[in-house]
Formats: C-alpha cells, sequence, structure tokens
C-alpha cells in the first residue's frame, strides 16, 4: 500500500515538471535541442533505470523488487 502511494505521488511530480512531448512534437523537440549549442541527453528509462534513481533517494523498504 505504501508503495503505491509513493508510486503515484513520484508520478504527479514528473507530470508535474516534465515536459510531455508526443509523436512529431517530440521529434521537432530533440531535433532542435540538438542543433543547439548546450549539452544534451536523450534516453528512455525503463523499470530498472528507475529503480536504480529511485533505490539512492528512497529508503529500501519502499522499493519493491
Amino acid at each position: 500500500m505504501k508503495n503505491n502511494i509513493i508510486r503515484k505521488i513520484v508520478f504527479k511530480i514528473r507530470d508535474l515538471f516534465l515536459p510531455k512531448h508526443i509523436g512529431k512534437e517530440s521529434y521537432l523537440y530533440i531535433q532542435n535541442k540538438i542543433q543547439s549549442d548546450s549539452p544534451l541527453m536523450v534516453a528512455r528509462f525503463g523499470a530498472v533505470e528507475i529503480k536504480a534513481v529511485l533505490y539512492a533517494i528512497l529508503p529500501p523498504h519502499f522499493v519493491k523488487y
């Protein structure tokens, strides 16, 4: 139950602070960022990467394996 609450909170925070780009909009966004002079990392995080990040932030009993 605690895991579900924490998960909902994390996803709500993610949705508030991270921009969402879908389809052609995402392609144009990435293209513009690549052409700019600023550093860029384009990645898609999977479940393992998310757990690695959350494990560093949350106490171990909140991270389910």
